[in-house]
């Protein structure tokens, strides 16, 4: 997933006047990889 949007970042930051759209993605990317690891901390504890 995070892959995927870092994907879109780039491909948009390609194009003017798109880059607050780039910056939402990169929000997203940021919580993806947020709960990623949370996910994967919690399974090792188990």
């Amino acid at each position: 997933m995070a892959g995927w949007l870092a994907g879109i970042m780039v491909n948009l930051l390609t194009i003017p006047d798109h880059y607050d759209i780039a910056l939402r993605d990169f929000g997203l990317l940021l919580g993806a990889v947020a709960l990623a690891r949370r996910y994967h901390a919690k399974r090792q504890r188990l």
